[in-house]
């Protein structure tokens, strides 16, 4: 019994040595990685950030899908991608999840149905999001410049402060951003995609091909076109 104890408790510190986090997930498991800036997830891998020192755990549903997820870090971004080894086939639920905890966070990358989420708030000054293929991202920002670049079908729900923000929406994806208060606002979206922000001194606004575009707040528009079935609406 006392034996059981030692070990449960030294499993326990190992997962509360992650970045001073606690995480739930018994199929967690640690990684080193050298200092990064950015992420890149891809392959259908769930990114669950937060902040605090560098540290990375893996997880999957199995000991074999976990192994095949892979991390490196090539100039300054941290790579985490799954191998599918070609010409092999493994079917069921893989549930595939990295836990990284960062320092500093500059850019962040999802495709191939990937998801990102935040835990708590991710302050920089700048941060360039780009989310593709079906992916998802949801999470609080605060910058002073803040970039998002969309397309095939992606997600972003975001909250938070930027004092300038541009996004570029593109093949159906959604940017939900009422909660997020942008002082300054480039926005374009194209081929039916929808955009909703809060603007609070400037905005320009360009929507095309069955797309929408949505703001609140009474900021000064500089630039409103809307061509193909689109619209440009304030929404206050």
């Amino acid at each position: 019994m006392k034996k059981l104890f030692f070990l449960a408790c030294l499993l326990c510190g190992s997962v509360l040595l992650f970045a001073q986090k606690v995480i739930n997930d018994v199929n967690a498991e640690a990684r080193s990685i050298g200092t990064f800036t950015g992420v890149s997830v891809s392959s259908g891998i769930d990114l669950y950030l937060s902040s605090g020192s560098e540290a990375l755990a893996i997880s999957a549903s199995k000991p074999e899908y976990r192994d095949r997820i892979k991390t490196e870090v090539e100039n300054g971004i941290l790579k985490i991608w799954y191998d599918s080894k070609s010409g092999i086939t493994i079917s069921g639920d893989k549930r595939l999840k990295a836990y990284v905890s960062y320092k500093t966070l500059r850019s962040l990358q999802a495709s191939g149905g990937s998801d990102i989420r935040v835990d708590g708030s991710i302050n920089t000054d700048e941060l360039v999001l780009r989310i593709s293929g079906g992916s998802d991202f949801h999470g609080k920002v605060e910058a002073a410049k803040l970039t998002v670049r969309q397309s095939g079908g992606s997600d972003v729900r975001i909250a938070g402060k930027a004092t300038s923000l541009l996004v570029d929406a593109s093949g159906g994806s959604d940017f939900n951003g009422y909660d997020l208060v942008a002082e300054v606002c480039d926005l374009e979206a194209s081929g039916a995609s929808d955009i909703e922000v809060t603007a609070s001194q400037v905005v320009s606004a360009r929507a095309s091909g069955a797309s929408d575009i949505s703001y609140k707040g009474s900021p000064t528009v500089k630039e409103s076109k809307a061509s193909g079935a689109s619209s440009v609406r304030n929404r206050s």
